[in-house]
């Protein structure tokens, strides 16, 4: 997946390929991780990461990605994800 979404210069496009890979597979926080840097804006990134938690398969480690988010806001936005 990685790869595909190297190969996609808009965001849009990238998100489209997370949105198709999610649908038939799940995922892993290590692996929400490695494609953060996929995503230019953070508003995408944080999109990404509500998509996935229903496919996320360590959920109980999902609370580490507000290491990889820069604005509060996201942080919490994070939390209202998680529940907490």
């Amino acid at each position: 997946l990685e790869e595909r979404m190297d190969n996609e210069a808009f965001s849009d496009d990238k998100m489209k390929l997370a949105k198709q890979a999610l649908v038939s597979r799940y995922i892993s926080v290590e692996q929400i991780k490695q494609l953060a840097p996929q995503f230019s804006h953070e508003s995408d990134l944080l999109e990404f990461i509500e998509m996935a938690y229903p496919r996320t398969l360590d959920q109980e480690n999902f609370y580490t990605l507000n290491k990889i988010l820069t604005f509060s806001s996201s942080k919490d936005k994070l939390n209202e994800i998680i529940g907490e």
